[in-house]
């Protein structure tokens, strides 16, 4: 899906996509390839196994290429690692890549909130310092004023209970977005 997504974004004016699965030390070795004249199937490969563990590593091979293939077909696009960044420091360079252009960036869901807050435990203590509490969606919104906005279109949300004794309270441990409508359209036409 993001991958097919690419060429969309950019037609929409997105100059990148920003992503918390690619590791940050591997940014020199993503614009490489993203420059270079063929894909590098095997720096491709360096960056996807570097990527955060236990992902989906054909799958970020597939948005590799399909970035390389944006950046030929319809001019600069670039994919900016955000991985083994804590929220402070995603925010920050996606709010100075914002300044190029509008970034498309893919995280899990709660770093990207954007209005809601999410204390830890020290902001709990001293809830009006409540600039601590903002994950990396409400830092880009809020302390670097870029604009952004928070869609989350897939994710299975845990029901209130589930850690303690899900098998004694619920068949299902969660409960699927928008009622599971996704899912039944998803296994009517056999693939997303």
């Amino acid at each position: 899906f993001v991958a097919d997504a690419l060429g969309a974004a950019h037609a929409a004016g997105a100059s990148c996509l920003a992503m918390e699965l690619f590791h940050a030390s591997a940014q020199k070795d993503i614009d490489k390839l993203l420059r270079s004249p063929s894909f590098d199937q095997a720096l491709a490969r360096r960056i996807v196994l570097h990527a955060s563990p236990g992902f989906y590593y054909e799958e970020l091979g597939e948005i590799l290429k399909k970035a390389w293939d944006v950046n030929r077909r319809s001019g600069p696009f670039g994919i900016v690692a955000l991985g083994g960044l804590h929220d402070d420091g995603m925010a920050a360079k996606v709010a100075e890549t914002a300044k190029k252009g509008k970034v498309l960036v893919l995280c899990g869901s709660h770093h990207a909130f954007t209005r809601y807050i999410q204390p830890g435990p020290l902001e709990m203590v001293n809830l009006h310092d409540r600039v601590s509490a903002w994950r990396m969606g409400g830092l880009i919104l809020n302390r670097f004023k870029v604009d952004a906005v928070f869609i989350q279109l897939h994710f299975g949300m845990p029901k209130k209970w589930w850690v303690f004794a899900p098998i004694l309270l619920y068949q299902k441990g969660y409960s699927l977005a928008f009622s599971g409508m996704p899912d039944q359209v998803f296994k009517q036409y056999g693939k997303p």
